[in-house]
């Protein structure tokens, strides 16, 4: 949704005068705390998360305040309030910063119009039957070129289209004689590779339940986006807490659960010896175990509690994460 460099992160949000300026921040996992402890969860539970950071940071400085105030409190105490005083700072300052992250991140959503991409792209997962005139609505008015490009890839894979209307979305996304400008000239090569690779529409099935009645409640959203978008104001310890567990609950609405990934499942299975899974057609090899032993997995020992993950060709971050959200259940 943001800029990112490097592990710098780049976005524009309003100052004290409502004047939109450019901001940047490292996201560096040693020297920020919070973005360490948070960097891997969903976005609505990292804003739950920052709400409860915010409720100690407030806390603590209201004590060094009550303290500093006098009321017969010795010198011994004075000083260690006075001590606390420099990390409390720095951790409400980080805290701001992360505050404006997320302002940005939903700004982005607005206006990129994500709910209604997220929203029809699960139903598309899902299986549901969805009229073309939807898809061609959102390539032709919505989202930047990502998310064009993104849905139309979606479509092509879960759908088996016919060739005929694949150009014609082809044809929203790239200008008349032109195959340089337009949406899908950035991502020219990726989409070329989808389309030569039809076979990958077998593994399109991940994602979450959702009904046929997403789309109206991805328009509630949206519109409860937007408003809670336009009604940022106040100081930061006022007004964060709020707004930011507003936003929470509205991410919710269109964000899928955060269930595991095919690699994850695979992994799971074959660490938990689960009976009746994808994984009992697996090759199982010990060199403990005596030749003719078929390769199976012997379901009668004790599940695996180590477990490295290789991935031998296309791979991602998303899998990565949820592998590591895994892990970190079950250690």
């Amino acid at each position: 949704m943001l800029g990112i460099k490097l592990n710098r992160v780049a976005f524009r949000v309003p100052n004290d005068k409502g004047v939109v300026v450019d901001k940047s921040h490292d996201l560096d996992v040693q020297a920020d705390k919070f973005f360490s402890a948070t960097a891997g969860l969903l976005f609505p539970d990292a804003i739950a998360s920052h709400e409860e950071e915010l409720k100690v940071v407030l806390k603590k400085e209201k004590d060094i305040s009550a303290k500093a105030g006098g009321g017969g409190n010795s010198t011994k105490e004075l000083a260690a309030a006075v001590d606390t005083l420099p990390a409390l700072l720095e951790m409400k300052k980080t805290l701001e910063v992360h505050t404006n992250v997320f302002q940005a991140t939903m700004d982005a959503v607005t206006t990129r119009q994500v709910p209604e991409f997220s929203m029809l792209e699960q139903r598309l997962i899902e299986g549901f039957n969805v009229p073309a005139a939807e898809v061609v609505a959102l390539l032709s008015e919505k989202g930047n070129a990502e998310d064009k490009v993104r849905l139309l890839m979606i479509y092509y894979l879960t759908t088996g289209a016919s060739s005929r209307e694949i150009a014609e979305f082809e044809a929203i996304l790239r200008p008349p004689g032109s195959s340089t400008t337009g949406p899908l000239a950035a991502f020219d090569s990726a989409w070329k590779f989808i389309k030569q690779h039809t076979s990958l529409q077998k593994h399109a099935s991940v994602g979450s339940s959702f009904s046929d009645s997403a789309p109206n409640n991805n328009a509630t959203a949206a519109a409860k986006l937007k408003g809670l978008a336009n009604n940022w104001a106040g100081s930061f310890a006022g007004q964060a807490q709020g707004w930011l567990t507003q936003a929470a609950e509205q991410f919710k609405n269109f964000l899928p659960e955060n269930k595991k990934l095919q690699v994850t499942r695979v992994a799971d299975a074959i660490s938990e010896l689960r009976p009746n899974t994808e994984d009992e057609s697996y090759l199982y090899l010990d060199p403990k175990i005596k030749a003719g032993g078929g390769g199976q997995v012997p379901r009668q020992r004790t599940p695996f509690r180590d477990v490295i993950v290789f991935v031998i060709g296309g791979g991602n971050y998303n899998e990565y994460q949820n592998l590591q959200a895994y892990a970190k259940v079950h250690t």
